[in-house]
């Protein structure tokens, strides 16, 4: 059996269509918990009329984030018997093979904690936006390997990764069991990178299977980033570095802030283009807020960070 948490926020007809992605899966023996993060586009009544006894529907009456969203449905698969539990974001679609896909590859490999599948952008459903990330602490940065690029055929193979995001990510149980849930400091943003971290140093190996096909409904053409994303994004490589970094690595990182600032500079005036200059100054200011929090150690939503 295999417990499915979608975790929604704000995402009605995204979260329907991903619930009939998991219906038509050639995989039969799993249940289904919707967590919906206090959505105000009437998503929790819709998809309780639309499968309201194929579902168990959890709705929040705040948010609490992409991390605290998905470790209460973690925590109520935790109660059920179960052989694995999939995480899925709310605007994801599977190929109708892909659970029985996945759940093949932790059976046939006792080593494997967890295993994704190779993920397009739906709006581009050949172009490539994850197979799976690669943790750069030096840097200050998370990658997807083969992001944006065109499919053919280079990441044809199961292979070993850094880490596979949360969006479409399924794990083993006895590894919840033993690892725990996600850090609830993140709040959103490298809550997975740091889940597998932790997955990994445990012993257990993180998989990309990429005959398991899913679509995530975002744009490769965007450029867009938030206050909001800037604040989290800054603050928390800072806690994945405090947490996973070696002594040497935290202390050339320190030497590369001037280099990695720069970097993010340019991001963030590729950012404002359209947008202005006042927001490229919100940006910088987010940034510089995350960073004074990760060193004075508030964690967790901070809600004056405008989105």
């Amino acid at each position: 059996m295999i417990d499915v948490v979608i975790l929604n926020w704000n995402k009605r007809q995204a979260l329907l269509a991903a619930l009939d992605s998991l219906f038509r899966q050639s995989e039969t023996d799993f249940r289904v918990i919707v967590v919906d993060n206090a959505s105000t586009d009437g998503s929790a009544a819709a998809v309780a009329a639309a499968h309201q006894d194929r579902i168990h529907l959890v709705v929040h009456d705040h948010n609490l984030g992409g991390t605290g969203g998905f470790n209460s449905g973690i925590e109520l698969a935790r109660r059920r018997e179960n052989e694995a539990v999939l995480l899925l974001d709310n605007d994801v679609v599977l190929a109708s093979d892909a659970l029985e896909i996945l759940i093949s590859f932790l059976r046939q490999r006792p080593t494997a904690g967890v295993v994704g599948p190779k993920t397009f952008y739906k709006s581009d459903p050949r172009r490539i936006w994850c197979c799976g990330g690669v943790y750069r602490p030096l840097l200050a940065e998370t990658t997807h390997r083969g992001g944006n690029s065109m499919d053919v055929g280079r990441y044809g193979d199961p292979a070993p990764v850094g880490y596979m995001p949360a969006c479409a990510l399924l794990v083993r149980r006895s590894v919840i069991d033993q690892v725990g849930l996600m850090d609830g400091r993140f709040f959103i943003y490298n809550d997975d990178v740091d889940w597998c971290l932790r997955i990994r140093n445990a012993g257990w190996e993180i998989w990309l299977e990429p005959r398991a096909r899913a679509w995530h409904d975002i744009s490769y053409q965007t450029t867009s980033i938030s206050p909001r994303i800037a604040y989290y994004s800054t603050r928390n490589h800072g806690l994945l570095l405090s947490m996973h970094g070696r002594r040497w690595q935290r202390w050339l990182a320190a030497m590369l802030i001037p280099v990695i600032l720069v970097k993010r500079e340019l991001i963030f005036a590729s950012a404002s283009r359209t947008a202005g200059w006042s927001h490229w100054l919100a940006l910088n200011r987010a940034a510089w807020q995350g960073v004074r929090d990760w060193q004075a150690g508030r964690f967790g939503e901070q809600p004056y960070i405008d989105r």
